[in-house]
């Protein structure tokens, strides 16, 4: 279950520098702040599915897969399946 947590505990447990920077760039906003280490490795969600469709394209098993980027089998087929669709649909 996501945990909600307000600026003064930012300001608490990273500084005040980080918590003015956060109300500065996101004034207003909700962070959702992901727990999968992988999140940060890709510039885009496009960049990580691009990098899912060489996985598969190379072979590698959907669990493998799933593994490897953190997601669900699930999820990593439908990634798959909706892209070629799209790319189907587009030709």
């Amino acid at each position: 279950m996501p945990v909600t947590v307000n600026i003064r505990q930012v300001k608490e447990d990273l500084g005040e520098d980080i918590a003015k920077l956060i109300q500065e760039h996101y004034p207003g906003m909700y962070i959702y702040v992901s727990n999968n280490p992988v999140a940060l490795e890709f510039e885009s969600t496009e960049a990580k599915y691009q990098y899912i469709l060489n996985l598969a394209n190379s072979g590698r098993t959907y669990d493998y897969i799933a593994e490897k980027v953190g997601l669900s089998k699930d999820r990593v087929t439908k990634i798959i399946a909706d892209t070629y669709k799209n790319r189907k649909s587009e030709s």
